[in-house]
């Protein structure tokens, strides 16, 4: 511990209560000391040992029993995030490995769930809204971490995303091959990763059918989603054609078309980008999915792999699985 104080450039008593993340320490102090104890290779000695089973060699073979799912910050039953859990389930099952969920709280002040403590814990399973400090302080407890979802993180995990640019291109290629030619991407501000990449993959497919210099992209700040649309709608440049990142900005531009006697497919086509099969009323408009029960089953995979390889550097593996919801 001394050796890890050192290069944190702070007291054993500061590491102490940062790796047992305490609220008195800082977030700053907290996060420098996690990137420290991940470059020298650090591990907790308090953490109890369980007992693994042997192989006729005498050797512990390494085996996921039981995995726990955290989500940051979001509920369970949000759109994106439940087929990930559905498919972290099915995976689970199939090999009969335990799991358990949790809610976290991402919060500086927020305690890691008491869970991720037990000895009866093997690994894992980290979506919501992930972020490097949330991955570090999970790593630090030296447990294999999976982060399941589309994020931009410099911590070194495993991580199992969608080809999201993907998405992007396949949606304005659906607009081209219907010959519209005023296609506009509306999206939320281009800050988050995902936003980004769905925004790449709209430009790749216009660039490619030489219509790059024609690109548009209208930006919306959450809550304001129904005033962008009518702003839009009311303009006499309104597009023809929409490729929309999010399910509840597909929403409101269609609710505000419909208020003002038009009807979303004939004056304005438009494409979602969903995290899965609209439930409840028809919509009117087609949705591509993206493989989130997918993104579950190979975290859960990636766990196992973890676990039988520690040494092995983290990788980003990428799923690129897609389905159209027609518009009804």
């Amino acid at each position: 511990m001394r050796d890890l104080a050192k290069a944190a450039g702070v007291s054993l008593a500061t590491v102490s209560l940062a790796l047992r993340d305490h609220r008195s320490i800082p977030l700053e102090t907290r996060n420098r000391v996690l990137r420290a104890q991940r470059d020298i290779g650090y591990r907790l000695s308090g953490r109890p040992r369980v007992e693994r089973p042997r192989s006729s060699a005498g050797t512990a073979t390494p085996t996921l029993r039981s995995l726990v799912f955290i989500l940051a910050d979001r509920s369970f039953d949000h759109p994106t995030y439940a087929p990930v859990l559905q498919g972290v389930v099915a995976a689970s099952q199939d090999a009969d490995i335990r799991v358990q969920t949790c809610a976290f709280a991402s919060d500086a002040g927020g305690e890691l769930p008491a869970v991720v403590r037990s000895d009866e814990v093997d690994g894992i399973v980290l979506s919501g809204n992930v972020t490097d400090a949330v991955c570090l302080r999970l790593a630090a407890i030296g447990l294999p971490v999976v982060v399941a979802g589309t994020y931009a993180l410099d911590a070194e995990v495993d991580q199992v995303t969608n080809d999201i640019a993907l998405l992007g291109r396949m949606a304005t290629r659906r607009h081209l091959a219907a010959h519209h030619r005023h296609i506009a991407l509306l999206t939320y501000a281009l800050t988050e990763h995902y936003q980004r990449c769905v925004w790449s993959g709209y430009l790749d497919a216009l660039d490619a059918a030489g219509f790059a210099t024609e690109t548009r992209v209208l930006t919306c700040a959450h809550g304001s989603e129904r005033a962008l649309a009518a702003s839009v709608i009311a303009s006499p440049d309104a597009p023809t054609a929409l490729v929309v990142s999010d399910a509840g900005l597909a929403d409101a531009y269609a609710m505000e078309l419909l208020a003002r006697g038009r009807e979303p497919g004939r004056d304005c086509e438009i494409v979602t980008l969903a995290g899965q099969a609209p439930r409840g009323a028809p919509r009117a408009y087609a949705s591509l999915l993206i493989g989130g029960e997918s993104i579950g089953r190979m975290a859960v995979a990636k766990l196992q792999d973890r676990l039988a390889q520690p040494a092995r550097r983290p990788v980003v593996s990428m799923i690129r699985e897609l389905a159209w919801i027609e518009a009804t």
